[in-house]
């Protein structure tokens, strides 16, 4: 019987044909824009995870308070300085502690000027080689800096690939940052990471000199000693650099977090951002399933006198509301297998633009079986939802009534 249904429901569709499509176009593009973004959230997400756990889980990272938008330390209401960083290194549970230096500063090259953001590298081996992995800094062509390099810098990815300044630059380039020349020694590996691949990196006296900044940090990076006291160590940090700000529990003049904290934070906002979007396409979808009501209610008034037919022959109301409720089903998840093949598509060529043109790793589309089942089955879900009343009015029909019309 079930096969009878689905032979007589597939008929139906086709003889409607062009008034199908129309039907199913809202369909088509919510279901397209959930899988899409969906699946692009959920790549963005991992591929974040994934970086944490390349950087490292056992980090806890300390900022002061910012008053405004901008790279960390660029707007804050007390920065930290030596005596901050010297605090959090003798906090119990701390293995290595280093600061680490971001500022503004003006970038030219063949006369043409730039606001750039150049970081620092710390002159102790130890902290330096901390700073270089925290960072992900890989270099691709020439070298890393030394600790004895006066004006060279390291360049990310993307000044090496796209003409950011001007021009592409190179290993041996010369550019002036802050009104001293520097020479490009090194071109860091692309690590996916708009902050790493576009970045400059010199020497953190080099850095200070040039900016006249003395002994404040942009951040201060530190490395426990046991990744299961992580925590704990947090904790204690707070706790030691309340005491020696003179600041009250809850009005803190700094932040300290953990990767997990951090990634959390990531995950609160992208889920966010998704729910509104979701909403925005749920439109869609709600216009899509008007839609097929509409399409059903004129099935149910252009096919009377077949519904008066089968019911004379034997036809129960149950039998009509499900020939119904299948068709406007089927409507809904052909919508949907629609949507999904678009919304896929339209993913991994975000994913393309992104890798090839952007340089951007981070952004990419995850495709999981329960992601593609689940959307079709909520548009088939949806179509016989919408199609209930349609269904109804079919299967309440008087045979006689039914077959008197024409």
């Amino acid at each position: 019987m079930l096969g009878e249904y689905f032979k007589i429901s597939i008929q139906s569709l086709k003889r409607r044909g062009l008034r199908s499509w129309l039907t199913m176009v809202g369909i088509i593009i919510g279901i397209a824009a959930v899988v899409s973004l969906i699946s692009l959230s959920q790549g963005l997400e991992q591929a974040v995870a994934q970086q944490f756990q390349v950087l490292g889980v056992e980090r806890i990272t300390v900022q002061s308070r910012s008053l405004g938008f901008g790279p960390p330390g660029s707007s804050v209401a007390i920065p930290l300085d030596e005596s901050d960083l010297n605090v959090v290194r003798r906090t119990r549970g701390v293995d290595i502690a280093s600061g680490f230096l971001i500022e503004p500063v003006m970038v030219e090259v063949d006369d043409e000027l730039s606001l750039e953001f150049v970081g620092s590298l710390p002159r102790d081996p130890v902290e330096r080689q901390f700073i270089i992995d925290n960072n992900n800094y890989e270099i691709e062509y020439g070298r890393m800096l030394r600790s004895n390099d006066r004006y060279s810098v390291i360049i990310g990815y993307t000044y090496f690939d796209r003409p950011v300044l001007g021009k592409k630059l190179d290993v041996r380039d010369r550019i002036i940052i802050g009104g001293q020349e520097f020479t490009v020694i090194g071109v860091m590996k692309r690590s996916g990471s708009f902050q790493t691949d576009g970045s400059m990196v010199v020497n953190e006296e080099v850095l200070r000199e040039v900016t006249g900044n003395e002994d404040t940090y942009a951040l201060i990076t530190a490395k426990v000693q046991n990744v299961d006291e992580i925590d704990d160590v947090a904790e204690r940090i707070r706790h030691e650099l309340r005491r020696h700000r003179g600041d009250r529990v809850g009005q803190e003049t700094f932040s300290v977090t953990t990767p997990q904290q951090l990634l959390d934070t990531f995950r609160t906002v992208l889920n966010v951002i998704t729910v509104v979007v979701v909403g925005i396409a749920a439109i869609s979808l709600v216009v899509g399933g008007v839609g097929i009501a509409n399409t059903m209610y004129m099935s149910v008034l252009e096919r009377t006198r077949d519904i008066g037919v089968m019911k004379a022959i034997g036809a129960r109301n149950r039998d009509v509301l499900s020939l119904f409720l299948l068709e406007s089903g089927l409507l809904g998840l052909a919508g949907g297998v629609i949507g999904v093949a678009i919304g896929l598509g339209f993913a991994w060529l975000v994913e393309f633009i992104a890798v090839t043109f952007l340089g951007v790793a981070l952004l990419q589309a995850v495709i999981t079986l329960p992601l593609v089942f689940g959307a079709l089955l909520f548009s088939f879900l949806l179509g016989s939802l919408f199609g209930i009343t349609p269904a109804l009015s079919a299967a309440r029909m008087n045979p006689v009534d039914a077959l008197r019309k024409v």
